[in-house]
């Protein structure tokens, strides 16, 4: 008989390789956020300083985002510049980190697998070729019940998500 602790033969090389499936499209995911970060339409809209300026041209409005943020502070081209170049740096150092960690032997048929693929992989269950719909997961493990807490928690997420891509762009 198989438990948790004394698994049958095989399991921990399963339990491994779907770790490394994870860690692949973590990391994959990573590198679109600084992916998306570093496109120049990305960089405007981060460091276009006239919606700034606009709030500062009007008392009414000036007023407006002091209270609710407080001081509005406004930096020189020059440092917006700089600060500008630090940033892209360290993205794109980040990115590059992570395409060392992609390639490595353990992780690299996860992520030419997460590379060739027709359509982005949203999922860790699409990367694994597994049914993505969670409803039906659960009920073939025979936890159909526990969809309403999931479906809970995966709202937040997607509505953070879809937050944070629209401040993105």
């Amino acid at each position: 008989m198989c438990t948790i602790l004394e698994p049958g033969p095989g399991v921990w090389d399963e339990v491994i390789d779907r770790m490394r499936a994870y860690t692949a499209w973590c990391l994959w995911n990573d590198k679109g956020f600084y992916e998306e970060l570093l496109r120049p339409q990305t960089q405007h809209g981060i460091w276009d300083q006239r919606p700034t300026l606009e709030i500062v041209r009007d008392p009414d409005q000036r007023a407006i985002y002091e209270r609710l943020f407080g001081p509005l502070e406004v930096e020189e081209q020059d440092e917006l510049k700089r600060q500008q170049d630090v940033q892209i740096y360290q993205a794109e150092q980040a990115k590059r980190r992570i395409e060392i960690w992609l390639d490595h032997p353990d992780l690299q048929p996860w992520a030419q697998k997460l590379a060739s693929a027709p359509r982005r992989i949203r999922s860790f269950f699409e990367l694994l070729d597994e049914n993505p719909y969670m409803p039906s997961r659960l009920r073939g493990m025979g936890m159909g019940f526990a969809y309403i807490t999931y479906q809970a928690r995966e709202s937040v997420h997607a509505w953070l998500n879809d937050r944070w891509t629209y401040e993105l762009s």
